[in-house]
């Protein structure tokens, strides 16, 4: 989306093409949420503007633990609502961060259940290339490296078919860091000072119940199409089914 001077000077910014306008609730999207980053709107193409909804609660035992994320897009960081939390995550904060920077720690005490922060965390897609992110963990001794997962995502076209309820690499990419580090005490194990590492508690930020549901709800809209259609993937006819 480019803004393009009038016959007067003035900018405008043309309508985007293709996408109907939508909107929603954060504090009601966050009840109904599985997890952190979750998307707010089904629009991921290039150009597109990617607001995420993070909702960080305590509970006893309830800790995130952190790592670090590289995001070659800037992220803008906004506060909704936050009690108990760090005083870098205050009601109403905006701010954007640095494109390497620590994920986790938002909560004073992640064990008391009066501790919240509600935020959004939005990036724009890039255009014509791809957006290239890294996750990695660092030793809860000594803090250095332990285990690194790079990753890089090329936004579709505008009009690009790509399936329904599509998940952004930000998130399934995430879950497949958490995955390779809490896989065996050898990728815990840190190759400095030697020490092992504690699982990353990857429960408690919801990608995997994000990404399954996700395609779980995308093969039942396939469902739903193959019985408007009148034939299934197999070639049977649903219309027995109904």
């Amino acid at each position: 989306m480019t803004a393009k001077p009038t016959a007067k000077g003035a900018l405008t910014i043309a309508p985007p093409s293709g996408k109907d306008p939508m909107k929603t609730n954060v504090f009601e999207m966050a009840r109904y949420s599985n997890g952190t980053l979750q998307l707010l709107f089904p629009y991921i193409d290039e150009g597109s503007i990617i607001p995420t909804l993070n909702l960080l609660w305590g509970k006893p035992d309830g800790g995130y633990g952190t790592f670090i994320h590289q995001n070659t897009e800037d992220e803008v960081f906004i506060a909704f609502g936050a009690k108990g939390p760090r005083a870098r995550h205050v009601t109403g904060l905006v701010r954007v961060g640095n494109k390497t920077h620590p994920v986790g720690g938002s909560l004073e005490d992640e064990n008391d259940p009066d501790s919240v922060v509600l935020s959004t965390v939005t990036v724009r897609q890039p255009e014509g290339r791809g957006q290239s992110e890294a996750v990695w963990f660092l030793c809860e001794e000594c803090k250095k490296e332990v285990l690194r997962h790079e990753f890089t995502d090329v936004p579709p076209k505008p009009g690009q078919d790509i399936g329904s309820y599509p998940v952004i690499a930000s998130i399934s990419a995430s879950e497949v860091a958490a995955a390779k580090f809490n896989a065996s005490e050898e990728n815990r194990t840190c190759p400095e000072c030697g020490h092992v590492n504690a699982r990353f508690p990857v429960e408690r930020w919801g990608w995997s119940a994000f990404v399954g549901q996700s395609e779980a709800v995308r093969k039942a809209r396939d469902a739903m199409d193959d019985a408007i259609s009148g034939v299934d993937e197999h070639g049977r006819e649903t219309l027995q089914y109904i």
